[in-house]
């Protein structure tokens, strides 16, 4: 280790390493979601000490206790989502810290993210089935030209149904 990183290691605590990850991130819900990921590992109090001891383990050793923990994360029944996202901020970290010299490792290839199981089909409708929605109407009012107007909306520019309901003349 360089003399330039022992001094940047002594002015930079464990406390001060999550101040820093976290003001890296630009979205306010990252933030959020990885300060919580990070508690959840590190219990409520977060130790800077325990964090800084973490990050320079060796990357075997981080890799058992990444695995151990995902396993624990499995057993109390979290979605394969939430449990890549609280490994994410995990590998997060170790990058972050690998960067500025604190640990061995940049957290790639320690352990596995879950596969993530749809749990809704999210397809849409066949083209048949537009069709018959667009020959149902019955264009001879307005209230079937409004119809038309909607089917269009939804389908011609992939919106939901909750976009199109929020939509207004000045949209337009």
């Amino acid at each position: 280790m360089s003399e330039l990183q022992r001094r940047e290691r002594a002015a930079v605590n464990g406390g001060e390493l999550l101040r820093l990850l976290l003001a890296d991130k630009r979205s306010d819900s990252t933030k959020r979601a990885y300060a919580a990921d990070l508690r959840d590992f590190f219990g409520e109090e977060l130790s800077p000490r325990e964090v800084e001891q973490f990050v320079t383990l060796p990357p075997v050793e981080i890799a058992r206790l990444l695995t151990r923990y995902k396993s624990e994360l499995l057993g109390r029944g979290l979605a394969e989502a939430t449990v890549n996202r609280r490994l994410a901020a995990l590998r997060s970290l170790l990058k972050f810290c690998y960067r500025l010299g604190w640990s061995q490792t940049d957290g790639r290839s320690l352990v596995e993210g879950e596969r993530v199981v749809a749990y809704r089909d999210t397809r849409g409708v066949s083209a048949a089935v537009v069709k018959q929605l667009f020959t149902a109407a019955d264009t001879r009012d307005l209230t079937g030209l409004r119809d038309i107007a909607l089917l269009r909306l939804l389908c011609e520019n992939a919106l939901r149904r909750a976009e199109v309901c929020s939509l207004s003349v000045a949209d337009f």
